[in-house]
């Protein structure tokens, strides 16, 4: 169907006729094809690894020192992996040691990590204001990875 109408325009096109004021003067140019305006395909927006985050330990004084292991679930391998918010419940905050891990950060422990893979990730300290240390709470943690690190995404933990 798009052939028969591109062809009745061709065809309408070519019998009508500029007057001699309006033609240009000089060599034209060739015609163009439908099939020489092909469009490069763009390319597919990256595979994003998911990052898990648990608890390897805990441990109260002054403040609460929490351990966190990192896991990428894959499918491809984490780069940049970088924490940009630590929200939590039941009065716990994020509040890290003077000159330790402020938010946003690098993750330190590894530039890459491949699928599958877990390692001790990173230290993140939590206080609360008029309560005690000892009880649960959660956090959701908001992370980035991979190139400019265009795969954002959170995740709850418990911390027990």
């Amino acid at each position: 169907m798009r052939m028969i109408v591109l062809a009745a325009a061709l065809a309408m096109a070519g019998s009508l006729a500029l007057p001699a004021s309006a033609q240009k003067k000089g060599p034209l140019a060739p015609p163009m094809s439908a099939s020489s305006a092909a469009m490069t395909p763009a390319a597919p927006p990256p595979v994003c690894p998911v990052l898990s985050f648990s608890v390897n330990n805990r441990t109260n004084s002054a403040k609460v020192n929490v351990l966190f292991n990192v896991t990428n679930q894959g499918p491809g391998t984490a780069s940049n992996m970088r924490l940009t918010g630590i929200t939590c419940t039941n009065g716990f905050v994020y509040s890290p040691m003077p000159g330790l891990l402020a938010l946003p950060f690098t993750i330190p422990t590894v530039p890459t990590l491949g699928a599958g893979a877990t390692v001790a990730g990173f230290n993140g300290f939590f206080s609360r204001t008029g309560g005690p240390l000892s009880g649960a709470f959660s956090c959701t943690i908001a992370s980035t990875n991979g190139p400019q690190n265009g795969c954002a995404a959170s995740k709850v933990v418990l911390i027990p």
